[in-house]
Parts: structure tokens; sequence; C-alpha cells
């Protein structure tokens, strides 16, 4: 009974021990991954929600989404769209002025296998060599800095001076003219568009956009990504959904204990040894 006593003891005064120096170093690590955590990733503010087929003459998205209107400084729009275009000048996206002085974000298809990226007076074609069904694109604003990403790539980079905030929205399918009326209709075809608040590393970029690339590839052959979602949900609610959600969180701490434990064990079994064989 004594050794049971004992052993029960010397067990809740080595867990106390680890457990507060569990704890410590928890908090070491949080404030060591804070700043990392908090700007890991930019935050959704926009989805489309159903895939756009643009026809050329009257059709077109307003997103509502106002990116230079001052209530957004940084942000990404991300994109997933078809290489099969109609031929004429194609506007995929526009948050434009056509009002000296220019100012805003122009992407389109002027002619054949050339996109146009635009933002403010400054501007870069490049042709694209895929012959895949979809492409992504990405375009991340951070102060006068614009990436342009293609395919996950960071294909170049422009800076745009600092003019007069523009109050129009986000357009997808046309753009406005100078009186600001829609013109310019794409005969397009777009899965996905998305609009971020902030910024964030390229590697996550990256794999959202092909994140965005796989979804389409799933709905070409005809199973959505719905149903992977919701298999993951329900493998998560169960019993060992349960048991993985406290070993990632409590992990460490559990393991300390578990070496805690053996250790104490050890320690009773071998003073026990050692006291019978003082008696004998």
């Amino acid at each position: 009974m004594k050794q049971i006593i004992r052993l029960f003891y010397g067990f809740l005064v080595m867990g106390v021990v680890i457990f507060n120096t569990g704890i410590v170093v928890k908090a070491t690590q949080k404030e060591e991954t804070t700043e990392q955590v908090q700007g890991s990733k930019a935050k959704l503010i926009y989805e489309l929600a159903e895939s756009f087929e643009g026809d050329g003459t009257s059709k077109y998205v307003d997103t509502k989404i106002k990116l230079y209107d001052g209530s957004i400084n940084d942000w990404i729009v991300m994109a997933c769209i078809s290489n099969d275009l109609g031929e004429g000048d194609n506007v995929f996206l526009s948050c434009f002025s056509e009002k000296e002085p220019y100012r805003g974000l122009l992407l389109r298809n002027p002619t054949g296998n050339a996109y146009e990226f635009i933002c403010g007076m400054n501007g870069k074609q490049w042709t694209y060599m895929d012959d895949s069904t979809y492409f992504t694109i990405a375009v991340q604003k951070k102060g006068n800095q614009y990436s342009v990403f293609y395919n996950g790539e960071v294909i170049f980079q422009l800076e745009s001076e600092q003019v007069e905030n523009y109050d129009g929205s986000l357009l997808l399918g046309c753009e406005l003219d100078g009186e600001g009326k829609p013109y310019r209709y794409g005969k397009i075809k777009v899965d996905t568009l998305r609009i971020y608040s902030g910024t964030q590393s390229p590697s996550i970029t990256a794999s959202q956009m092909e994140e965005l690339l796989s979804e389409r590839q799933q709905k070409e052959e005809g199973t959505g990504t719905k149903i992977l979602k919701d298999r993951q949900s329900q493998e998560e609610i169960g019993i060992w959904g349960s048991v993985k959600r406290l070993l990632q969180k409590e992990g460490p701490i559990l393991l300390l204990l578990a070496v805690g434990l053996i250790i104490v064990c050890v320690i009773t079994i071998t003073l026990d040894k050692h006291k019978k064989n003082e008696e004998e």
C-alpha cells in the first residue's frame, strides 16, 4: 500500500512539474511563431458564386469590390480561366479608369494567345504557350508594387505611380469607358474568381492556384470537391478525429507526461529493491 501511495505521489509531483514546463514551452513557441502565423495568409473577401461565361456582347459580373477607393491597401485577385477564347479584345478583369490619369487594374486578351496586364500608366504583355484547358492567374498588389502569377509562378513585377483613388469596382468580363459605361465585353470562361485582402508569401499563392486547377480538373472528371470535403469532415467527427485533434494540440505535453511516468516508475521500483536489499 505504501508503495502505491509513493508511486501516486511521485507521479503527481512529476506531472505538475512537466505540465508547467509544457505550458512555458508552448507559450515560448507561440511568441516565436505569432508573427508568422498572423501574416501567413491573406483574408478571402470574395468568391465567384458559380462559373462565368461571357458572350462578348453584354454579359459581365460586378463583384462590388472596390480595390482603389482606399478601403483596401493590399490585395490579391486570383482566377482560373479557360484557354478557349473568342476572337477580338477579350477583357477578363477590370477595375480601371479610362479617364486620365489612368489608374487601376486591367487584365485582357487583346489578340491571339497574347495577354496584357495594365496597372495605371504601366503595362506588360506576355504570350502563353500552354495547351491545357484552363490556367490560373493572380495579381498581388503590395503598396505600389504588382506581382503577376501565371500557373503559380511570378512571371513579372510592375510598379505603379501613386495616383488619386478610383471609385469603380472590379468587373469580370468587361470594362468601363470614359463615361463609365460597360464596353469591351469578353468572350471568356472563368471557372473561379477570388479576391483576398492583404498579402502573403508566393508559396502560399502558388499552392492556392494549384488548388484551383485541381478543383477544375475534378469538375472535368465529374467529381466535385464537395464530396471529398464532406468525407474529410466525417472522418474528423469520429473518435479518431477527437484523438487526432488532442494529439495535435497537446502532443508535446502528453509525451512529457508519459516520459515522466516512466521515470517515476523506474525510480520507485529501484528504491524498493534497494530498501529490500538493505532489510535482508
